[in-house]
């Protein structure tokens, strides 16, 4: 489980893989350790939630470099939870219920605005001052994006305590 392309490899990394390879099916190697890393994390993580957590934070620790082991966690599971079809049906769901839930409210509310002339007024005004702002604040949005993306790409990397610091 210790493939790595990285220097600090203690043998030649592709030469370990085609003896590998000559000996087992890697499909069914990945798919059998897959799952007993799967069951080793839900074991730990109903019996020592703080371990879990500990888990998933060398997992996102791990992700920083090339690691075979993260192929065996496999890549379907984030930080512990299975992502199937089924949970992007139900996000898309979700979605399209809040925005049927906003829209009916609108046309619920707005006609009660409008029976209130002052609150017409009031809307209006703020709505011409908004239009102003709106292209400042994406324009603010866009560039703390921007920053935050750069500067995680030149700032080293925070080494969370008890993991060893690898060469990436």
């Amino acid at each position: 489980m210790y493939f790595t392309e990285s220097e600090d490899a203690g043998e030649d990394p592709l030469k370990l893989n085609e003896e590998f390879a000559a000996e087992y099916d890697s499909e069914q190697y990945e798919a059998k350790i897959s799952q007993l890393l799967r069951h080793a994390y839900a074991r730990l993580k109903k019996e020592n939630p703080e371990s879990a957590r500990f888990w998933n934070e060398s997992i996102r620790y791990l992700k920083k470099g090339d690691h075979y082991i993260l192929v065996l966690w496999d890549a379907n599971v984030l930080d512990g939870t299975v992502w199937s079809p089924w949970n992007s049906w139900k996000l898309l769901g979700t979605g399209i219920l809040v925005t049927a839930a906003l829209f009916g409210l609108q046309l619920w509310v707005a006609p009660l605005i409008f029976r209130r002339e002052w609150l017409v007024s009031v809307l209006h005004k703020l709505w011409n001052m908004l239009q102003g702002v709106h292209a400042f604040f994406v324009l603010v949005c866009v560039a703390i994006v921007l920053v935050g993306l750069i500067a995680r790409s030149f700032l080293p990397d925070q080494n969370p305590e008890g993991i060893r610091k690898g060469s990436k």
